[in-house]
C-alpha cells in the first residue's frame, strides 16, 4: 500500500478513535494492522469532567428555591428567589 493512503488511513483510524467512532479495541486493531505493529501512540486524554461540575450547579438550582421557600417569610423573597433560579432556554 501506497505511502500515503498509509497516512491518510491511520489519521482516520485516530479520528475514529478519539471521537468514539468505533470501539477503542477495534481501532487499536487496525491500527496495529496498519502501522505493521509499530503503532502510534496516541496520548491517553484524561478530559477534565465537566459535566460533573454542571450537573451540581444544577442540582443547585433545583434546591434554591426549595431552601428561599423554607427559609423565608415573605413572599416578595419568594417570588424574586423561584424567578432568579429559573433557566430560560432559547
Amino acid at each position: 500500500m501506497d505511502e500515503a493512503r498509509k497516512e491518510t488511513v491511520i489519521k482516520e483510524i485516530n479520528y475514529w478513535k478519539t471521537h468514539q467512532l468505533l470501539p477503542e479495541h477495534y481501532c487499536d486493531y487496525l491500527l496495529a494492522l496498519y502501522t505493521e505493529g509499530e503503532g502510534e501512540k496516541l496520548a491517553n486524554k484524561q478530559s477534565t469532567p465537566y459535566y460533573l461540575l454542571i450537573y451540581f450547579f444544577n442540582a443547585l438550582l433545583f434546591l434554591f428555591p426549595v431552601l428561599i421557600f423554607q427559609l423565608t417569610d415573605s413572599l416578595f423573597l419568594q417570588i424574586v428567589g423561584v424567578f432568579s433560579s429559573i433557566r430560560y432556554k432559547r
